[in-house]
């Protein structure tokens, strides 16, 4: 876009309408795809926002039958682990689907 404004402050005479209606389209439709492109940055941050909330409010270990008092139940760690592992690896895949098409 930079590089659109700098050419046309040098190359164009204002007196030259048909120029004029040139560069103003193209530079409509330059800010259209930049504010497009924005939008959709936008959306996969907002995306992506909801997603770590979603992950961050999830325990790894609960407490045994959902009992209060210090006890963790430790007996399934892993797979409550490798449960965990997962669903932030699908996160990730998800996030990453995100970032590529911007």
């Amino acid at each position: 876009m930079d590089f659109h404004l700098k050419r046309t402050e040098v190359d164009l005479k204002w007196r030259d309408l048909q120029s004029c209606w040139c560069f103003i389209s193209s530079a409509k439709d330059l800010v259209q795809d930049l504010g497009c492109r924005v939008q959709k940055t936008k959306d996969n941050c907002d995306s992506i926002q909801s997603l770590l909330r979603g992950q961050s409010k999830q325990p790894i270990f609960r407490k045994k039958d959902n009992k209060k008092g210090p006890l963790i139940l430790l007996d399934d760690r892993i797979e409550h682990v490798n449960r965990k592992y997962s669903s932030i690896q699908g996160m990730g895949a998800s996030s990453t689907s995100c970032c590529r098409f911007v």
